[in-house]
């Protein structure tokens, strides 16, 4: 592995619904929004094929009234103190969240 550079890092899962929304703007819109905002190295979104939560109400794609609130996970990777950000940024603006934290090893090769 001589050739990738290895750091450690956050890697900062979030656990949506399709319909969430902010302010009238799908949730995972203004959140990817934000991640750049704060200059976060990278951002997925996944729109699940199903799932349930607390409500433990199945979503899945199979259901036609269902399938246009998926579940998604929006998941970033940066410093502690970037995701640390985006968790402050997330109690402000959602009365629901759910999100998982973990440390992580990114491994990075680059052109050089």
């Amino acid at each position: 592995m001589k050739n990738f550079t290895e750091e450690r890092a956050i890697q900062m899962r979030i656990y949506i619904m399709e319909r969430d929304q902010i302010k009238a703007v799908p949730a995972h819109e203004v959140i990817l929004k934000k991640a750049i905002e704060l200059k976060i190295s990278g951002a997925t979104l996944f729109r699940g094929m199903s799932g349930y939560g607390c409500s433990h109400q199945i979503h899945s794609s199979k259901l036609l009234t269902l399938s246009d609130n998926m579940p998604m996970v929006l998941e970033i990777i940066d410093s502690e103190e970037k995701v640390l950000s985006m968790v402050d940024y997330l109690d402000a603006v959602l009365s629901e969240c759910v999100f998982t934290l973990n440390e992580v090893k990114v491994y990075t090769k680059r052109k050089v």
